[in-house]
């Protein structure tokens, strides 16, 4: 076992494709559009992080499908919340080998 820190760098890619798949809410103006893109930045970085300590993207696309309402949150902060909230459960109940 590494005692080390992981390496989020080499995930990003890997995030980045899950990332894309998830329906944001871009908003109507440029300033809403970077503010997005600033979130899922920050949250590719988060699952980047779970997928260098092992988890699958499969894993990682299902904690996310479980965030009831994400889809039809009013914005791209409370998707991510509620996003971020799904895979904290995900990684509490997650059972390590």
């Amino acid at each position: 076992m590494s005692t080390g820190p992981v390496d989020v760098k080499a995930h990003l890619s890997d995030a980045d494709q899950v990332i894309d798949a998830l329906p944001w809410r871009v908003g109507h103006t440029d300033a809403q559009a970077r503010l997005a893109r600033g979130r899922a930045s920050a949250l590719a970085h988060q699952i980047a992080a779970l997928l260098a300590n092992g988890w699958s993207p499969d894993e990682v696309r299902d904690a996310l499908a479980s965030a009831a309402g994400a889809a039809d949150a009013p914005d791209a902060a409370a998707q991510e919340r509620l996003w971020r909230a799904a895979l904290k459960r995900a990684k509490n109940a997650r059972v390590t080998p």
